[in-house]
């Protein structure tokens, strides 16, 4: 928390006094249960090892097909979570449901791969990019 530049502990934004409460506690060695404010809290302050264990627990929890998981796992910039969600979406309709929602301005490239490459899979293996009109030229 020294080496992110931060000197002075604001207790602004969506986060509250308890979020931060359990934020300190968790850096202090307390085993706590982590939710999302706690880890977006760590995130700002560039504790790798909160955002690591909670994105163990989400891990934990992706047999479950939910939308915020998705959500979740772009926001936090977890590319693990993101690639074990993807490999549960077995359509296109599926996966546009996914992204709809999905910032893709705050998008980090790495989760934009995963995307793209969930996307491009659901192409046709023998699908030729140039049509018979254009292969003439």
């Amino acid at each position: 928390m020294l080496d992110s530049g931060v000197n002075k502990l604001r207790i602004v934004g969506k986060e509250g006094y308890k979020d931060y409460d359990k934020f300190l506690q968790i850096v202090h060695g307390v085993d706590l249960a982590l939710n999302e404010a706690v880890c977006k809290i760590a995130k700002r302050f560039q504790v790798e090892a909160i955002t690591r264990k909670y994105e163990t627990a989400v891990l934990l929890v992706c047999h479950k097909d939910n939308l915020d998981l998705f959500l979740t796992s772009v926001e936090l910039n977890f590319p693990t979570v993101l690639r074990v969600l993807l490999k549960q979406v077995k359509t296109v309709d599926k996966l546009k449901e996914v992204v709809k929602d999905i910032n893709s301005a705050k998008m980090s490239g790495e989760i934009m791969k995963r995307l793209a490459e969930k996307m491009f899979s659901f192409v046709p293996k023998d699908l030729h990019l140039y049509s018979n009109k254009y292969s003439k030229c």
